[in-house]
């Protein structure tokens, strides 16, 4: 890496490389969460664990969609388990993107598109995505922007969360302490 820098550079510059060594003589200090925090390198509300923590090992079920669906199905997907967005998969159970109530309602009501339509024309890019090892402090950011996380197991759909999954769980927490 260090000598094809120094080709790219060429000669008459100076180049500094850091060798770390493997940091077992600061174990007191740059491997202790306590020290880490003291000094403003971990925020303390990484703490909190992963998603894989969150979710316990329960995986309930998502309710999805393919983008050929009708707008309808979607609706009645929506109605029937009261939730206001559908993650749009693809083979394999790979999300590829998002159908929001809002946007499909908004398409309805500027004459954009119809219920025996497929979802594709109003179906949103993915956004929000985390993984299992994701920190539960990261879902603070992102619910602030986005309405759900949307949680991946590698490429595969593993689980939706929402603010209220979060609430509940942090409530969940404090009561058993």
């Amino acid at each position: 890496m260090a000598i094809d820098l120094a080709r790219e550079i060429g000669k008459g510059k100076n180049i500094v490389v850091v060798l770390p060594d493997s940091g077992t003589r600061y174990i007191t200090k740059f491997y202790s969460d306590e020290w880490m925090k003291d000094n403003g390198f971990l925020d303390p509300t990484d703490r909190l664990g992963t998603v894989a923590d969150l979710l316990g090992g329960k995986r309930p079920p998502v309710v999805t969609v393919l983008a050929n669906d009708t707008a309808r199905h979607a609706v009645e997907l929506m109605k029937k388990h009261g939730i206001s967005q559908l993650p749009v998969i693809e083979q394999g159970n790979k999300p590829i993107a998002m159908l929001h109530a809002v946007d499909l309602l908004q398409a309805l009501l500027d004459g954009r598109h119809k219920l025996e339509e497929p979802i594709s024309a109003v179906m949103k890019p993915l956004a929000g995505i985390v993984t299992l090892r994701t920190p539960v402090s990261r879902l603070k950011e992102l619910f602030a922007t986005d309405h759900v996380a949307i949680v991946k197991d590698g490429d595969r759909l593993a689980a939706i969360l929402t603010k209220i999954d979060l609430i509940d769980w942090l409530g969940t927490r404090v009561s058993v302490r």
